[in-house]
């Protein structure tokens, strides 16, 4: 696949470096408009079995309509997070996150895809983290998501964050996976400007 120069998001609280082991140097940050042609290339970068187990939409090959829809989304009910790979040719997408608001009221959908070159290096976890900060700062309580029973990566993945994992009913080729969201932490309020004590710092 071959890198793009990909323009950066405007900063947002989930813009973020990271460095994992066996991947090197990422960055996460919000999916934009401009990075439609990115994430053409990482769908269809996507194997058939990753294709066929992830749950992030229609199958089949991205129409520039969809494409809009994934990258143009309402920052008020939905969030999807990229994180990017640095490379001497550019950046390319190599890992999407998103939620989107449920039916039911403080809930929200997720789903996330790795690539499959760089699954394995707890790159979902990592996403998924962040997915659930920025749902719990939006007011959403739960997550919940769908994966098929083959997906044994997602579950663990699943399993690992505290998701409680439970058949759907009526359809065993699905399952279903539920977590709450802390609630965000509270920020922390100044202390009265004062004369301030020489000592040893902690």
């Amino acid at each position: 696949m071959n890198a793009r120069a990909l323009k950066p998001a405007e900063a947002t609280p989930w813009t973020d470096p990271v460095e994992l082991q066996g991947i090197g140097r990422l960055t996460i940050r919000a999916l934009a408009p401009s990075d439609a042609e990115a994430l053409r290339d990482f769908l269809e970068s996507l194997s058939d079995s990753t294709k066929r187990r992830r749950v992030l939409g229609e199958s089949g090959p991205p129409s520039d309509a969809r494409l809009a829809r994934l990258t143009r989304f309402d920052p008020a009910r939905e969030l999807a997070l990229v994180a990017l790979r640095h490379g001497d040719d550019g950046d390319e997408i190599i890992a999407v996150a998103r939620y989107s608001a449920g039916d039911t009221p403080g809930e929200a959908t997720f789903a996330i895809v790795v690539g499959d070159r760089y699954q394995g290096h707890c790159l979902g976890t990592e996403l998924m983290c962040r997915l659930r900060d920025a749902a719990g700062v939006m007011g959403y309580r739960r997550m919940v998501g769908l994966t098929q029973p083959v997906n044994t990566p997602m579950l663990a993945l699943a399993r690992r964050l505290g998701c409680r994992v439970s058949p759907v009913p009526g359809d065993d080729a699905l399952q279903r996976l539920s977590v709450a969201v802390p609630p965000p932490f509270p920020v922390p309020v100044p202390a009265a400007a004062g004369p301030r004590r020489a000592g040893r710092r902690t």
